[in-house]
C-alpha cells in the first residue's frame, strides 16, 4: 500500500541515477521534474550501486549535471535538506555534490566535500564556509552524506550521524541553477568536480528533514505521487484496479512536431495516477497497455523547468490502442 511521506510536496529533486550501463538519461523523479542536462560524459554505470540497477558516473573531468536556473533552488532564508548516497573513487580537490549557485552574487550555495579542511563535509554560503570539521569522507566505499538548514542552523551529516554544526543567517536567493557533481554556474562552470558515483540525490525546500542523529534510507527512495501527495514504493503496481486487455496509444507533439515528454496516465473519474511513462522521442508515441476499458485522461509534462501538465487525451481504451 501506498505510504505517507509528509515532505513528498517539498521534495524539489529526486534523480535515482539508475537505469542501463552507459545510459545517459537521467529523470527527476520529484513530484515537479525538471530537464536534466548532462555535461562532459556523465552517465549510468552499473560497476557500482547502492541498490537497483546502477548509479550516476562523473569521471572527475567536466562530468555534471545541471537544471537550469529555477525557484524550486531559492532557499532564501528558508529550511532547506540536500543529500545523496555517494561513492567516491578519489578526492583530490574540493568536490561537489549540489551546487546552488549563480554568477558572482553573494546569496549562493555550494555543499562539497571540502579537501582542504581535509576531506569533509561543507557548505559554502558566496560569503561564509560552513562546516569543514567532522569525519573524513572516505573513498570506495557507499556514504550517506546530507546537509539540513533549520532557522539560523546548519547541520551536517554523514551516515545519519550529526558531523558538524554552524550558524547561518544569509539568504541563500530566491531562484539558482543547480549543478550536481560540480558547479553549473557562470563563471564556475565544472569547478570542484566529483569523480565517483551518486545515488538517490534529493533535495528538499522547505523542510529540514534531519536535525538529529537518523536512520538512513535502508532502500531505494520512493517516488511521490504528484496528484495524491502520497509516495508510491518501488515495484508497487495497482493492475488489480487497472490490468485488462486494452491499450491506449496517443501522439505527444510540441508545435506540431514530435517531442519525448513524460507521460501520466490517470483515472479520469477519480484523477488517480495509474502509470507514468516517456514518449517516444523520434515518433512522439507514447502507449500504455494492459488497460480496463476505462475512462482516462493523459498527461504530458512541459520539461522546461516549471510544472506543467497539459491534458493531452481523454478517452476509453481499445485492443488495438487507436481511438475508439
Amino acid at each position: 500500500m501506498a505510504m505517507s511521506d509528509p515532505y513528498s510536496v517539498n521534495t524539489v529533486l529526486l534523480l535515482h541515477m539508475e537505469g542501463n550501463n552507459n545510459s545517459t538519461t537521467f529523470i527527476d523523479s520529484s513530484g515537479f521534474p525538471k530537464a536534466i542536462t548532462l555535461y562532459g560524459d556523465t552517465k549510468i554505470s552499473t560497476a557500482q550501486s547502492k541498490w537497483g540497477n546502477g548509479s550516476g558516473y562523473f569521471d572527475g573531468t567536466g562530468d555534471f549535471l545541471g537544471v537550469s536556473s529555477n525557484a524550486a533552488f531559492g532557499f532564501d532564508q528558508g529550511d532547506f535538506t540536500a543529500e545523496s548516497w555517494i561513492y567516491p573513487l578519489t578526492i583530490t580537490a574540493d568536490a561537489g555534490i549540489t551546487d546552488f549557485r549563480e554568477a558572482f552574487a553573494a546569496n549562493n550555495g555550494t555543499f562539497f566535500i571540502d579537501n582542504a579542511a581535509g576531506k569533509k563535509l561543507a557548505f559554502w554560503d558566496g560569503a561564509t564556509k560552513h562546516g569543514g570539521s567532522g569525519a573524513v569522507i572516505q573513498t570506495e566505499q557507499w556514504i550517506h552524506v546530507a546537509v539540513s538548514r533549520s532557522g539560523n542552523t546548519m547541520r551536517f551529516f554523514v551516515n545519519g550521524v550529526l558531523d558538524a554544526t554552524s550558524t547561518i543567517s544569509v539568504s541563500l536567493g530566491t531562484a539558482k541553477p543547480l549543478g550536481i557533481g560540480g558547479s553549473n554556474s557562470t563563471g564556475w562552470i565544472g569547478s570542484s568536480p566529483f569523480h565517483g558515483y551518486m545515488q538517490d540525490v534529493r533535495v528538499t525546500k522547505g523542510i529540514a528533514r534531519y536535525t538529529a542523529n537518523f536512520t538512513p534510507p535502508a532502500a531505494r527512495l520512493p517516488d511521490p505521487d504528484p496528484v495524491t501527495g502520497l509516495i508510491i514504493p518501488s515495484g508497487y503496481r495497482r493492475d488489480i484496479y487497472d490490468g485488462g486487455g486494452l491499450s491506449i496509444t496517443e501522439p505527444v507533439t510540441r508545435m506540431n512536431s514530435p517531442v519525448s515528454r513524460r507521460v501520466r496516465l490517470c483515472d479520469q473519474r477519480s484523477g488517480r495516477l495509474v502509470r507514468e511513462q516517456w514518449s517516444d522521442p523520434v515518433t512522439g508515441l507514447v502507449t500504455f497497455e494492459q488497460l480496463r476499458e476505462g475512462p482516462w485522461v493523459l498527461y504530458s509534462l512541459d520539461h522546461t523547468g516549471e510544472f506543467e501538465a497539459v491534458a493531452i487525451s481523454d478517452r476509453l481504451a481499445t485492443a488495438d490502442g487507436s481511438r475508439p
